[in-house]
């Protein structure tokens, strides 16, 4: 089993049959706008570097972009062991 990107009702996840492989793979596809940290530390650092208001709404936005792809990945694993 492996995820693709779809069309779908979130636009970006989809599980795919894969009789060779059980285990899921590009889960989610980058937006290639924004540069991607290489770790949570690193995006930590660069969330710690705002000031002010700035700081609660990039600390905002970056939670509810983690909340909304753990939402997406938990959704399609429950389907997927629902289907299984």
């Amino acid at each position: 089993m492996y995820c693709k990107r779809s069309h779908g009702q979130h636009g970006n996840v989809s599980l795919v049959s894969d009789k060779e492989s059980e285990t899921m793979k590009d889960t989610l596809t980058p937006n290639n706008l924004f540069a991607t940290p290489q770790s949570i530390e690193d995006l930590a650092s660069w969330l710690d570097s705002f000031k002010g208001e700035e700081k609660m709404i990039a600390l905002t936005a970056a939670s509810m972009a983690w909340n909304l792809a753990s939402k997406l990945v938990n959704e399609q694993t429950k389907e997927y062991e629902d289907t299984a």
